[in-house]
């Protein structure tokens, strides 16, 4: 990880694409965010990094609202899945 004074790059290890994707899009709803990416520089040895920056306040107050808007989504989802079926 490296930390700056608005921004932050995150080694994401055990994950995939999938989270990563799910994860800077979500931070790009955020106003406080000015831009957010992720990338593999290579595909067999190299896990994902995430790059944050913030226009204001703290990059890692940005990323815990965008985990938490994703764990809620998921767990939003999961109810209906599971409601469907009664």
């Amino acid at each position: 990880m490296r930390r700056e004074k608005r921004e932050l790059h995150l080694k994401v290890i055990g994950e995939d694409a999938t989270l990563c994707n799910l994860l800077v899009k979500t931070l790009h709803t955020l106003p406080e965010v000015e831009f957010a990416s992720f990338r593999q520089e290579h595909p067999l040895l190299s896990p994902f990094e995430i790059f944050v920056r913030v226009k204001e306040g703290k990059v890692e107050a940005a990323l815990y609202k965008a985990a938490k808007k994703v764990s809620s989504e998921c767990e939003s989802l999961l109810r209906k899945i599971k409601n469907s079926g009664k």
